[in-house]
């Protein structure tokens, strides 16, 4: 019914009926990758792809190193990823994003991402996604989990961008549910959790919040030594807005930033020191 022939109508208006609002074509994507150790090296022992997500092992001189990527440029409201990573016994491994990963505004629902992560005995990961681009209006809901052998290494990045600076953009309205898990030996070592719904993101403007920053970061070490390397960890950010902390076992860093550039750079010197090997190709800035 258009509009003009509601208002020559003598119905009621809630009593006219509304079109449903169409169905949107979705993203959808599967990821499972394994690594093992084989004739004393290690090699993607599993490797499923599906949908949306596709895995790529560009030639490295250490670890082997994998290489997410979402074929789709994006996600919006309704999309669904679902990346699965184990690194078995003895197995050390790094996975990075091809890029950031988009977040645009959300017509209907919210998109979804769900990372499951395992580590056996002496196994060591570096999980280096790049940041997260958070468009106005975008809606975002996150899950990563891990658990983990007593002996094993985790290193892994969090990061978002909220708009593009550059773009002359601002994430002034959305929701985002991003959550952590740590277990080790079935122990819950860390939880954290951010939530932000409505015009709540307008309060990140606050002092005791992200005071004028756009881009924020949270880098998490799970490792037998992990406590001992805090003040290695703030010599790093001596002159950077960061702070470190340790319990558990795990040391977990965070950063702020004016923007997603001047993030990339943090994180880049961040890594390439603490890690005290080259970061993957495609961190080069």
């Amino acid at each position: 019914m258009t509009f003009a022939n509601i208002l020559r109508s003598n119905k009621p208006w809630g009593s006219l009926a509304m079109k449903p609002l169409p169905l949107l074509q979705r993203t959808e994507g599967a990821l499972r990758l394994g690594f093992s150790v084989r004739e004393g090296k290690t090699i993607a022992a599993e490797t499923f792809q599906s949908g949306a997500l596709r895995v790529r092992f560009p030639r490295a001189l250490g670890p082997p190193e994998a290489v997410i990527l979402n074929t789709a440029g994006g996600l919006t409201g309704g999309d669904v990823l679902t990346i699965s990573l184990r690194v078995g016994a003895g197995a050390q491994a790094v996975i990075a994003g091809q890029a950031c990963e988009k977040i645009y505004k959300s017509a209907q629902g919210k998109a979804v991402i769900r990372t499951a992560i395992t580590l056996s005995d002496n196994a060591a990961l570096d999980y280096l996604p790049q940041p997260t681009i958070l468009f106005d209006h975008a809606r975002l809901e996150r899950e990563t989990t891990a658990h983990i052998a007593e002996e094993s290494r985790l290193l892994a990045l969090e990061a978002g961008i909220l708009g593009r600076t550059a773009m002359d953009e601002e994430f002034r309205e959305g929701a985002l549910r991003d959550v952590w898990k740590i277990w080790r030996e079935g122990r819950l070592v860390f939880s954290d959790a951010l939530a932000l719904t409505g015009e709540a993101a307008r309060a990140l403007k606050s002092p005791w919040a992200l005071d004028r920053t756009r881009a924020y970061a949270t880098l998490i070490h799970a490792a037998p030594n992990a406590e001992e390397r805090i003040d290695e960890m703030r010599g790093l950010l001596s002159d950077m807005t960061g702070a470190a902390s340790a319990w558990n076992g795990v040391l977990v860093t965070r950063l702020v930033a004016p923007d997603g550039y001047t993030l990339m750079r943090m994180l880049s010197h961040i890594l390439g020191a603490f890690r005290k090997s080259p970061l993957p190709r495609l961190w080069s800035i």
